[in-house]
């Protein structure tokens, strides 16, 4: 097998969801990790992928990455800086949703176990722990493809998968 190797490209999601984001072509980063049997390990990848990445933009392309700061994004270099210092959080899809529902912000989609996670959902765990990228672990079986991982786990059934989605900064 080789190692380090990703792709980044275009992406048709092909699974039932409420978002707009799912009925277009987008593009994403996968990480293709050979010989592992532990998510956790495929975590560790993607956030050293973002972190490396990061960190190469902000040294190597000053000049292009104070335009964005200025024009694109303001404000968010000193968030960035944070996040390459933090640990990436990883969370239950279970924890998620309690976190959503003793939230004060009303939502325009359900925050009940079962309900896929929307955008806004997305916005306010990363807001709630701290502008860090999070990790959505063991999603509902009913929600994540034929392929994912059945945790075996009885009543709640899910499967040990992650919502990388959640990884977005959602810098707006």
């Amino acid at each position: 097998g080789f190692k380090k190797v990703f792709t980044f490209g275009p992406t048709f999601r092909a699974e039932n969801s409420q978002s707009r984001r799912h009925l277009a072509e987008f593009y994403m980063v996968e990480a293709e990790v050979s010989f592992t049997e532990r998510l956790e390990d495929i975590m560790q990848v993607m956030e050293n992928l973002f972190k490396d990445a990061t960190t190469a933009l902000l040294s190597k392309c000053p000049e292009d990455m104070n335009l964005f700061f200025k024009y694109v994004s303001p404000g968010q270099q000193g968030r960035l800086e944070r996040i390459l210092k933090s640990n990436f959080i990883v969370m239950s899809y279970t924890e998620a949703i309690e976190i959503l529902k003793k939230a004060e912000t009303s939502f325009q989609h359900k925050t009940e176990w079962g309900c896929d996670l929307q955008t806004e959902h997305e916005k306010y765990l990363v807001r709630h722990c701290g502008d860090v990228p999070v990790f959505v672990i063991n999603y509902p079986y009913s929600l994540k493809p034929f392929y994912a991982r059945d945790n075996e786990d009885g009543p709640q059934h899910t499967v040990r998968r992650c919502h990388h989605s959640l990884i977005r900064l959602h810098i707006d």
